[in-house]
């Protein structure tokens, strides 16, 4: 049996509060599932619908549940879906436990050993946050900084953006004076990505640790970041386009600079 109280469990990790609290998320649909796999990250169950695991790639999910012992509760349709915040349910829901939170030093050590870090700061739509991740992954940096009024990484809005890039790049949750003082420490200089000012591409040249810090499109990155910025870039926009939306800034600005 499946009770009303754990029921009510499930639908309260759709809310932020309750997911950092309890320190778990959920996973909708096939594809995440199938990239939640890839990941380390540890499955407490799988809740799958009644006819799920009649198409080749359900039954290899439901395999690989049982390869790993993960408990896996069939559920009525009506059910399964109070738990999804997609508007079109799907047949396959995770929950999964998080990742163990990210001390100083943890973040001052992963700074000493990488090479090119992101940097996001107030960047506040979570579909931009997912793509950033995904795009970030993409081009081989090495772990993404939230600033501010950021989205969490287990949003599922997040999660769906970014393909299952926020299953495996390194996160870090942190403010502006100690990733500052990290970087000091660790000899990483930093650019920013401003609207109207800054160098054009290529530069000139390259510090071989660098982060780059994207702001949201309302407000860019914060004023106290300029007095030791290593420099800061732009694109030059043609017509009459003032900005573009910072996924697609970011995604120019994080292939460039690989």
């Amino acid at each position: 049996m499946f009770t009303k109280k754990q029921i009510r469990h499930l639908i309260q990790l759709k809310q932020k509060k309750y997911r950092r609290e309890r320190k778990e998320f959920l996973v909708e649909g096939i594809r995440l599932c199938e990239e939640l796999f890839r990941s380390c990250l540890t499955v407490n169950s799988l809740f799958v619908t009644k006819n799920f695991g009649e198409k080749e790639r359900e039954l290899a999910l439901l395999e690989q549940s049982r390869d790993r012992n993960i408990e896996i509760k069939t559920l009525d349709d009506f059910v399964l879906h109070r738990f999804c915040a997609t508007t079109t349910p799907q047949p396959i829901v995770a929950w999964v436990k998080m990742r163990d939170s990210n001390s100083k030093e943890s973040l001052k050590k992963h700074f000493s050993l990488g090479r090119r870090f992101l940097v996001l700061d107030g960047v506040s739509e979570p579909g931009n946050v997912g793509t950033l991740l995904r795009t970030a992954e993409a081009f081989g940096w090495d772990s993404i900084t939230f600033l501010g009024d950021c989205p969490e990484l287990h949003n599922p809005k997040v999660l769906r953006a970014s393909m299952g890039a926020a299953f495996r790049i390194p996160t870090f949750y942190s403010n502006y004076e100690e990733v500052l003082s990290i970087f000091e420490d660790t000899g990483v200089s930093y650019l920013l990505s401003l609207a109207d000012e800054g160098a054009q591409f290529p530069l000139k040249e390259t510090p071989p640790k660098l982060a780059l810090f994207l702001g949201s499109e309302a407000h860019g990155v914060g004023r106290e970041l300029r007095k030791n910025a290593y420099n800061a870039v732009n694109l030059k926009m043609c017509g009459g386009v003032e900005s573009i939306n910072v996924a697609s800034a970011g995604a120019i600005f994080l292939y460039l600079l690989k």
